[in-house]
């Protein structure tokens, strides 16, 4: 073989090589261009998603928050107050009331506010039931009775407290979550 045809398909050899390398890296470039773009497109996705969620969580979670610290003020109002039994017994629409807007902010969810929802819900109850019991007490001339009930009571108050303030701060926590913008 003479040098000229060696150095024709050294050339050749050369230039498919080469060529192939430029196709291959341009197929591994437009492949991660690719990628990327479809993983930009699913975060936007997302985000927008999360974001129409974001004004019917923070709805049912203001509502939720608001029946309970208005159960609670109410409760504390009525105990210390020269109110009847039957007047307390009344709370238990309010009850009602915030077990229908536990349950809409238990479904705008996620699923870690179900049982902060719940954890308010029984608090509340044992709250008003606990008043009742108080005002019974009250009636009688058992000051130990009075006592026990008053600290019952009190302590259950102060539950609700906490338990409203856990679902506030998660609230908060998911709201916040939820609304922040793609990168």
């Amino acid at each position: 073989m003479d040098a000229s045809l060696a150095a024709l398909i050294g050339a050749l050899g050369g230039a498919t090589v080469g060529s192939l390398g430029t196709v291959g890296t341009t197929w591994l470039s437009g492949r991660s261009a690719e990628r990327q773009q479809s993983s930009q497109l699913q975060r936007q996705h997302r985000f927008e998603h999360l974001r129409e969620r974001r004004e019917p969580r923070s709805l049912a979670y203001a509502a939720f928050l608001a029946k309970g610290r208005e159960l609670r003020r109410t409760v504390r109002r009525d105990v210390l107050a020269d109110v009847s039994t039957a007047q307390l017994e009344s709370h238990a629409k309010a009850i009602d009331e915030l077990g229908r807007v536990g349950a809409q902010a238990s479904i705008e969810g996620p699923a870690v506010i179900a049982p902060l929802v719940s954890a308010v819900e029984q608090a509340a109850t044992a709250t008003v039931a606990l008043a009742m019991g108080l005002k019974y007490a009250l009636a009688t001339d058992d000051q130990d009775r009075k006592l026990q009930a008053m600290q019952n009571w009190s302590k259950n108050d102060e539950e609700l407290a906490l338990a409203l303030t856990a679902f506030l701060n998660r609230a908060r926590s998911v709201l916040d979550e939820f609304g922040d913008e793609p990168e």
